[in-house]
């Protein structure tokens, strides 16, 4: 009776020492995962301010990009044919 008794505290206490690692590992592991979001976020927001900067300048530069004018081209189309420019 003795021996059971012995045997099942030891069990008890090598199960209780296995379940805190599993606990101690699944810990790590969500810690893990939220340094990782934290991360993935951060570039995330990162990336959209490059993003909007890029944005921003392109259409600045496509604003400021000159339209030909339809009649100035016929008029140079118009001297070409005549031979003088």
């Amino acid at each position: 009776m003795k021996q059971q008794i012995v045997e099942r505290e030891s069990m008890l206490l090598w199960l209780n020492a296995h379940l805190e690692r599993l606990l101690a590992k699944a810990n790590q592991d969500k810690k893990l995962l939220r340094n990782m979001k934290n991360y993935y976020w951060a570039r995330m927001h990162v990336c959209k301010a490059k993003m909007r900067v890029l944005q921003r300048r392109l259409t600045e530069a496509l604003k400021g990009k000159k339209k030909p004018n339809p009649l100035r081209i016929l008029a140079e189309a118009s001297l070409k044919d005549q031979g003088t420019q």
